[in-house]
């Protein structure tokens, strides 16, 4: 059976991104076949509105997201799946454009600002309305501290599987 998460930790070179890329794509049916069915209905009770998604959210720092479009370029077939960057300003506020992606490329930083501040600014968020098929966290070393701020919104996201990916998982302490 797949596991539905884990920590995928090995030095730079070795194929984290490349082995991630494999998930994703081997994995398309079974996130389809998620996108179908109801959330948990706990979850719908505290998040009125949510779904499920086939989309794989991708979180990295903003210097590793063109690495990403470069990898799916490079190493996939066209229309192998469909993906999205999910940053800047014109990114999409529309839940239901964002969840026909079957990948979706984002930054820390944009989680920290969709996800952060006033109430209403979070509602709109089409992040909060997905419960995703999986989570990537690449670079996952960024949330270390986990009262700070954007692992604090991290941890809010909702998904059902969830992977860490790091060359570096051991810092200061495990």
């Amino acid at each position: 059976p797949q596991p539905y998460g884990g920590l995928l930790a090995d030095v730079m070179g070795l194929g984290k991104t490349l082995s991630i890329l494999s998930l994703v794509v081997t994995t398309l049916p079974d996130a389809r076949k998620w996108a179908t069915q109801q959330p948990h209905p706990d979850l719908v009770r505290a998040q009125p509105g949510i779904r499920n998604a086939k989309t794989t959210l991708l979180v990295s720092p903003l210097s590793a997201v063109n690495n990403w479009v470069t990898q799916v370029k490079e190493h996939l077939k066209p229309h192998a799946l469909s993906w999205y960057v999910f940053h800047g300003p014109t990114r999409t506020n529309d839940v239901d454009d964002l969840s026909q992606y079957d990948l979706v490329i984002t930054t820390y930083s944009t989680i920290l600002s969709e996800l952060s501040g006033r109430r209403s600014k979070r509602d709109q968020s089409p992040l909060v309305k997905m419960n995703l098929f999986r989570i990537v966290l690449d670079e996952a070393h960024a949330i270390r501290e986990q009262s700070a701020a954007q692992s604090q919104a991290i941890f809010s996201l909702n998904g059902e599987r969830r992977w860490s990916v790091t060359g570096t998982p051991v810092q200061n302490r495990l």
